[in-house]
This record gives C-alpha cells, structure tokens and sequence, in this order.
C-alpha cells in the first residue's frame, strides 16, 4: 500500500511540476500509441507493426534533436558578442540540458514503476492513480523519453566542452592582459630608473647652472610626456574601450587627487608670478625659491620676523603649489631685485649736522648709486602693467630732532635682496672711520 502512495505522489508531481517531455516540445504520439495498441492485439501482424513503430521513432528522435539543436544553437553575430554574454549564454544552455535530462530521467523511471502495475494486471482501473490511460500510450511516451534521454546525454558533454573551452579562452585572455600590464610596468619603472640616471649622471653634471637646470627640467618633461602618450596609443589599439574605461577612471581620480588638481592649479595660475631665485613668502613660509615643479616649490628658507625657529633658516623646504590658491603670496622681488634699508645715527654735537649730511651723501653715492639705478630700471620695466609705479627707491639723508633733543640722521639706500646686512655692514664701518677722522661724535645711547 505505501509504494501506491509513493507511486501516485510521483505521479502527481509528474503531471503538475514536469510537463512531461514529449508534451512540452508538442510531438505527437498517438500514431505510435495506435501501432503499440495494434501490436499488442495480435500476435501475427506483431513484426509489420514493429516496423512502423521503429519508423515512427525515427521521427520523433529527429523531432527531440531539432528541439535540442534549437536550444543549444548559437544566435546570428554571436561571434562579436561580448565573452561575458557568451559565457552566460553556454551557463544557461549547459544548465537547461541538465535540467531537461534529470526531468527526463526522473519521468522515465516514473513511467517504468506505472508499467510493473501494468504487468501485475493493474491499470487505470486499479485505484491507483497514473499519468497514463493505457499501456500502449505508456510504451508511446517511454519512447519519446528513451529518445530525449539519449539525445541530451549526447548533446550535454559536447556543451559543457564549449562552456569549459570559453572559459579557457577568458582566463587566457586575463592572463594576457595580466602579462600586458606587467610588461607596462615593467616599462614605467625602466624609463623612469633611465631618466634617474642619465639626469644625475649627466645633465646635473653640465658646468653652467642656468643650463643645466632648464636641461634636466626639459629632459624630464620630454621622457614623461613620450612615455605617457605611447602608453595611450598602446592601449587604444589593443583595447579599443580602454577610452570609457579611462574615462570612469579619470572620474574616480579627480575625486581621490583633488589635492594635486589643485596644486597643478596653483602652478599654472601663479607661473608667472614666481621665477627661480625670487624671495617669495608663501602662506607661513618664507625663502628663495630653489625650484618650481607642478606640484610643489622648494625654496631655501630664510630669516623672517614670523619665523619662530630660527634654526630653520638655510634649510630646504618644500611648499605644495595648492598654498598658491589657498594662502597669501608676498614676492618680495615683484617690483625690483632690492630692497629699502635704513640706519638711524644721533649724532652728539648738533652743529657738526651739516658736515656729516654732506659726507654722508657723498658715501651713499658711492657705495649705493649703481644699487639705485639698477633698482629704478626694474621698478619701471616690471610695474608697466599695473595702474601706476612705486616711487623708485633712491639714496637719501634725512634730519630730525627727536624728544630727548637728540639729532637723528636716517640714511635711506637701496641694497640687493638677501645682501642687506653685508651691505649694512661696509657702509657703517666706512662712516665709523670717517666720523672718526672728522671728529664727528655719535650720542651716548640712554
């Protein structure tokens, strides 16, 4: 009794979940259920009608492989489809094949358990409930099965060949692009090791100065620009979509680097504010400037009145090129090469005043009239372009009386930036010796 239960169970599910095979691709067995029925009846036209059925399941093995060839046939243009599609297409082919086969199997083991009830003298009348009324229309329907379980048994090894030979091709195709990358960086790092040595071996060994910095800054810009553009047109005829590829990635890039867009910003805005050797003060820093890059500018720090380690000063120090956008930038060396000094001298007898003007004058003119000329010549040349020009800076001794009763002389020079003090110096001892031999005496400070 519990194998009929299990026997109707299957039966049910065979109707309602597997649509039964030789339903499902609309082959039509009631011809073949006639030749089994006749068949069946009598023993003396058994062989002719043998004949006809062996005819009639040549018909429906051919009817199962067109529906098979159908499934498993590849689409017009599959050739330039995509690898991915390809291979979810031969997936999807490879795992309806399987399918069908384990429905067919699973029906065809169905149909053997109705026939043994068949056998035993049971049928559609022995309360048993069966997916088929008959015994010819049993046999009818096992043979279309028996035909879709070999034809899907031949036809599965020869696509799970094609999906495992797609596969192969993909991951060559990995491989290779692997094996390109690498050859890419490969190439990067050899370039870039050559332009290392031949920059420092070479061009920085050139005797002029002038020459040898714009040489290795040409030298540099040239390797990178060729490598970068070469690299460009290797992958554009390799991979011809390289360019929506780059494009996601130059989305993804402005996003990470906006520190370095905006420190090529800052360069390219500010280059022609800025030249090599000016003293600039660039946010918090102050210094000359040593080098200017697309990203950064060195400078060789120097004393200034917020610098508060004055260890600093004489060191290297680089500035991101972004300070130009964000913070102040002071050149100190946008109107001339020079800058103002002054030196207060009280003098201690007010009627020796008129004597040291005049000498004063006179060592001024000696020791800082080239400074004056050369700064009045940059002043006018390089302040053309704005609305009106800074008063050139020129040799002057000024006369006052301070609180105390004391007579101040101020004398006023020119002097080259980052020479200040040298010059200070020279020019104060010539008027100590001088004072020295007029007789002239300096206050007592307080």
């Amino acid at each position: 009794m519990r194998r009929v239960f299990v026997l109707a169970g299957c039966a049910v599910l065979l109707a309602t979940l597997s649509p039964a095979a030789f339903a499902q691709k609309d082959i039509d067995i009631s011809r073949l259920e006639r030749y089994y029925t006749e068949s069946l009846k009598s023993e003396k036209n058994r062989a002719s009608y043998e004949s006809l059925i062996a005819s009639e399941r040549e018909h429906i093995r051919s009817a199962v492989q067109e529906s098979i060839d159908a499934l498993v046939q590849p689409p017009a243009g599959e050739a330039d489809v995509e690898a991915s599609k390809a291979q979810d297409r031969q997936r999807q082919v490879v795992q309806d094949l399987r399918e069908r086969l384990n429905e067919a199997t699973v029906d065809l083991n169905l149909l053997k358990d109705e026939e043994k009830v068949y056998q035993n003298g049971g049928g559609s009348a022995s309360g048993v409930y069966m997916t088929t009324k008959s015994y010819p229309e049993l046999l009818a329907k096992r043979v279309v099965l028996e035909e879709e379980t070999s034809a899907l048994s031949a036809a599965l090894p020869t696509q799970e060949s094609r999906l495992e030979g797609l596969l192969m091709e993909e991951r060559s195709k990995n491989l290779g692009l692997l094996l390109t990358i690498l050859w890419y960086i490969l190439i990067f790092f050899v370039t870039v090791t050559l332009e290392s040595f031949i920059r420092t071996q070479l061009i920085l060994r050139l005797p002029q100065r002038r020459v040898r910095y714009m040489a290795a800054k040409v030298f540099t810009l040239l390797v990178y620009l060729s490598l970068f553009f070469w690299l460009a047109q290797q992958l554009l005829q390799q991979y011809p979509g390289f360019t929506t590829i780059f494009a996601v990635i130059g989305a993804a890039l402005i996003i990470m680097l906006q520190d370095v867009i905006k420190a090529f910003l800052g360069w390219l805005t500010y280059r022609g504010a800025v030249k090599l050797g000016d003293r600039i003060m660039i946010g918090d820093y102050t210094g000359d400037v040593l080098d200017i890059s697309m990203l950064h500018t060195t400078l060789l720090a120097s004393r200034a009145p917020n610098m508060g380690d004055v260890s600093q000063a004489g060191k290297v120090v680089r500035v991101p090129n972004t300070l130009y956008l964000t913070g102040t930038l002071i050149n100190y060396q946008s109107t001339s090469d020079f800058e103002n000094v002054e030196i207060p001298l009280y003098l201690a007898d007010v009627t020796q005043a008129e004597r040291a003007k005049k000498f004063l004058g006179e060592l001024l003119a000696d020791e800082a009239s080239s400074y004056a000329e050369q700064a009045r010549r940059q002043m006018d040349r390089r302040m053309r372009g704005f609305y009106f020009s800074q008063v050139s800076p020129s040799i002057r001794v000024y006369m006052e009386m301070t609180d105390k009763r004391e007579l101040k002389l101020t004398l006023c020079f020119p002097a080259p930036i980052g020479q200040r003090r040298q010059v200070t110096t020279k020019i104060l001892q010539r008027v100590l010796e001088r004072f020295e031999e007029e007789g002239i005496g300096l206050a007592k400070p307080a």
